[in-house]
């Protein structure tokens, strides 16, 4: 290769890594920053929330906070996080572990107050501007798992515009885990008939409507227009939500096989075969006794 030649590429690959374009090509950019609760107790995950919202959690045991940051790729990483309690109320920080972005919470004094916590993160890899936020969190008595949105809003305990089933029954459980699973979000007041039909109906309610849901049209195609949601954070939320599986615990030839079947936009028989599978039905039967 001439010298000529050296010199371009050189300058290339220098400009690139100044602009932070070669980051960008090799890995997508962070585009979500997700915190999961997990059960210390079942090591299930029980509820997920975005900086700045509120995620409400069941009386119980401790609960472990886990924040992950998502590539546009469809790539996760746990950068390290320091979480702390600011107010030191009822619910307090008993052990952080940042280099996993974990930190444990003590559920147990709890006044049923929405309490603040929050996170800095000293991870290079995210971007600056959302290295520091903070959620919140709030014990609810009688809450179903896997729940996580803004107060008062849809299926709270005293909400009786849905048929009578609040935020504790099967149904609203059901109904919010396949809208976080397989839509990226949390139930509106438009799903009180799911809520109903699935508390009516049973698990055979609940293939029925993970289908429908899947079949939508904003399953199918509103999803992806404002261009946050790939076919590979889709496929995370399912295998999260549905089988409680990260995606180094899925078979890479299986997780192969579903990211094309998404990909020929069959979400509807993904979402089928997952929720007919032996290991979802024995997740639903050991939560709900269905």
């Amino acid at each position: 290769m001439s010298t000529g030649k050296r010199s371009v590429l050189l300058f290339l690959a220098l400009t690139l890594a100044g602009s932070g374009i070669s980051g960008v090509f090799a890995q997508g950019q962070i585009n979500r920053l997700q915190i999961v609760v997990k059960d210390i107790n079942s090591h299930e995950d029980i509820a997920s929330v975005e900086p700045g919202g509120t995620v409400d959690l069941p009386r119980g045991g401790p609960v472990r906070l886990i924040l992950s940051a998502l590539y546009s790729g469809g790539k996760t990483i746990y950068p390290v996080t320091t979480f702390s309690d600011p107010a030191r109320g009822g619910i307090g920080i008993t052990r952080s572990n940042p280099e996993n972005a974990a930190a444990d919470l003590d559920l147990s004094g709890a006044t049923g107050q929405r309490e603040q916590i929050n996170f800095l993160i000293t991870d290079e890899r995210v971007p600056g501007d959302v290295r520091r936020g903070s959620f919140y969190v709030r014990v609810v008595r009688g809450v179903g798992s896997g729940g996580s949105h803004e107060g008062g809003g849809y299926g709270g305990p005293q909400d009786h515009d849905h048929g009578g089933y609040g935020e504790g029954s099967r149904g609203s459980r059901w109904t919010r885990m396949l809208y976080q699973a397989i839509l990226l979000r949390d139930p509106d007041p438009g799903a009180a008939g799911t809520v109903r039909s699935l508390e009516q109906g049973g698990y055979d309610a609940l293939v029925r409507a993970a289908e429908g849901i899947a079949d939508s049209d904003e399953s199918r195609v509103r999803i992806y227009e404002n261009g946050n949601v790939t076919n590979e954070r889709r496929l995370i939320s399912l295998y999260r939500n549905l089988l409680g599986l990260a995606p180094e615990d899925v078979n890479r030839s299986t997780w192969d096989r579903d990211l094309r079947r998404l990909h020929d936009g069959q979400i509807a028989a993904v979402v089928g075969d997952l929720v007919r599978s032996d290991r979802f039905r024995s997740r639903l039967r050991e939560r709900d006794r269905y």
